[in-house]
């Protein structure tokens, strides 16, 4: 397993303790949450994640960070994606529906989750700029393959496995142009 090198685990700790103050001042002493740092996340779906931990007494997350790319990207990492998931945390500890309030909804990414961003100065998005190009280690795109149907006009359609799938099992197809019926090639 990869591990982050000490000095990006102490700014990863700088920067926490930059966030504690930030929402301190915001909401009063003492009045963030307790937040966990674990180096373990290997997901090839998500950059970051901030999950909820429900055996303490009180409100505590633990964020869990991919070290990989926090060692390629370094501070721009810990920027973009350590802040985005501490203010998932800030949100769920602030906004999280209370049992006065149960029928409030709390959107991931929503308006509460874009004003706590805003506060630390980041913008509140699902996505990330961050490995724009290269993509998350280990994610592979699954993509369809594409099935080649005909008709009476003689074009070319693609379709795909899904919509094969489905004509394979009786589904009929027409083709837009000469409203005949599509056939395998």
């Amino acid at each position: 397993m990869i591990t982050p090198d000490l000095e990006l685990t102490k700014l990863v700790e700088k920067k926490l303790i930059e966030l504690k103050q930030i929402v301190d001042t915001k909401w009063g002493k003492f009045s963030a949450p307790t937040v966990f740092v674990n180096y373990d996340l290997n997901s090839s779906r998500s950059l970051g994640m901030c999950q909820t931990n429900k055996n303490f007494e009180e409100d505590s997350y633990t964020i869990r960070l991919n070290p990989e790319l926090l060692n390629e990207y370094r501070e721009e990492y810990i920027n973009e994606v350590f802040v985005h998931e501490y203010a998932h945390a800030i949100t769920s500890h602030f906004f999280h529906p209370s049992k006065a309030n149960r029928w409030k909804k709390i959107m991931p990414h929503g308006k509460e989750f874009k004003s706590v961003c805003s506060l630390f100065g980041i913008i509140g998005k699902s996505t990330s700029n961050l490995t724009k190009g290269k993509g998350i280690p280990g994610k592979q795109k699954n993509r369809q393959k594409r099935w080649s149907y005909s008709c009476d006009c003689g074009h070319n359609h693609q379709v795909s496995t899904t919509i094969h799938n489905k004509m394979s099992k009786g589904q009929k197809r027409i083709c837009a142009l000469c409203r005949s019926q599509l056939f395998k090639v």
